[in-house]
């Protein structure tokens, strides 16, 4: 075992006791003045989904849900936010209501300290939606829904930032860990899942926010959000095992502009405690096209020191290692991509016409995900869209085909 990497501790987990004790700060705060306080908000919707995202037969799918947020100063030092979803996720592990809290934290700030304790979203990075440095963040990639950032799970944090002047400003943060809930569709039995970490992750970012270029660098040291499946014993038959990895992480992003195009970029060199290192990388632009389009490309690239390529085993366990480097979204030593993204907005920009898509630069795959938005009225939109990959099975997306799919749904903001 690496020095850098010490004895694991029981951990104090913060838990139902924390966020009861916030929730407790925050009625009575808010009760005694409520007047200060702006009521809820948040989007419902109903619709028809092709297919489930959990890779696996399921079809034709009613669904109705409610993503409800509320946020307010409950004093002149004291903020508050709470976030929620009800609904249904029609996931292979769950097809009945459902029902997640996805924030709930207060805010305190004096002079140049800012605390936040509670269940919150610690997002890092400054790419689009790809972000190698987002370590704190766990996202649930079986969710049904149009636009990605509502897979954002939040954790029971602590997060204490000091400003520094000059836009500049100090972050660190502790949190339990919680990992990312994956697609997994019809796994191999026996399937052993190991007890989650009981030690707390933990991370600081120092982050600068200037006129003509912004940046960041950040250090995490926890365990991957990221679950890995293993081989866990071959006879007398195979048996896998899913667990998770302890590891270290050092990034840095930066996000500049020059007149209609702006620039990001972001990497992380990840250690990981049982494995070889890591590098992942994002490279994009962005620019409009004329006043009421924009477009949007980044170049993706991950490499692995650790990487063994089923075809250099014996015949026997190359089925086998293939269907493990699929659950661990592994498909060789080096991997590129693009992603694309081009929006249009017509009809006084009560229509959005979105196309998206990601393409593999080492195996000839893709997915395509075309979004149709029309904003009835101040109330009222319609949302149409499709995921479609295609590829081979042994592929970075072509893996993915089990979850095409089309879908409608009205929604109705609040």
């Amino acid at each position: 075992m690496r020095r850098a990497f010490a004895r694991r501790r029981p951990a104090r987990r913060f838990g139902a006791a924390a966020l009861a004790g916030v929730a407790l700060i925050v009625g009575a705060v808010a009760i005694g003045d409520a007047r200060a306080v702006e009521p809820p908000f948040g989007e419902c919707r109903a619709g028809w989904w092709s297919s489930n995202r959990d890779l696996d037969d399921r079809d034709g799918i009613a669904k109705a849900d409610c993503l409800i947020q509320w946020r307010g100063d409950a004093g002149e030092h004291l903020r508050f936010g709470l976030s929620g979803r009800l609904g249904s996720r029609h996931t292979g592990a769950a097809t009945d209501a459902d029902a997640e809290l996805r924030e709930a934290f207060a805010e305190f700030d004096r002079g140049r300290w800012t605390l936040r304790a509670g269940r919150q979203i610690v997002a890092w990075g400054r790419a689009d939606k790809i972000n190698p440095t987002d370590s704190f963040s766990t996202r649930d990639y079986t969710l049904l829904a149009s636009d990605d950032d509502e897979q954002r799970r939040g954790s029971d944090a602590l997060s204490l930032r000091l400003d520094l002047g000059g836009s500049t400003s100090l972050t660190g943060v502790v949190a339990d860990y919680a990992p990312h809930r994956l697609p997994e569709g019809p796994l191999p039995k026996p399937l052993r899942r190991d007890d989650p970490p009981q030690r707390l992750d933990r991370g600081l970012r120092l982050d600068r926010v200037g006129e003509r270029f912004d940046w960041s660098l950040s250090w995490f040291d926890g365990y991957d959000r990221m679950p890995r499946y293993r081989l866990a014993a071959l006879s007398p038959r195979p048996a896998l095992a899913v667990g998770y990895e302890r590891a270290q992480v050092a990034g840095a992003d930066f996000a500049t502009a020059a007149g209609r195009w702006s620039f990001r970029g972001e990497a992380a060199y990840v250690r990981k405690e049982a494995r070889g290192d890591a590098l992942r990388a994002v490279l994009g632009l962005d620019t409009d096209l004329g006043d009421t389009a924009n477009l949007n490309l980044q170049w993706v690239y991950a490499a692995r020191a650790d990487y063994r390529d089923p075809a250099t085993l014996p015949a026997s366990f190359r089925p086998l290692a293939s269907a493990l480097n699929t659950l661990n979204r592994e498909f060789r030593p080096r991997e590129q991509s693009l992603t694309l993204r081009l929006t249009q907005r017509l009809r006084n920009e009560r229509l959005k016409l979105e196309w998206a898509g990601a393409f593999s630069l080492d195996d000839g795959s893709g997915m395509l995900r075309p979004r149709l938005t029309y904003q009835v009225d101040d109330r009222f939109k319609v949302v149409v869209g499709a995921d479609r990959a295609y590829g081979r099975d042994d592929t970075v997306f072509g893996s993915r085909r089990d979850n095409d799919l089309a879908f409608a749904e009205l929604g109705f903001v609040f």
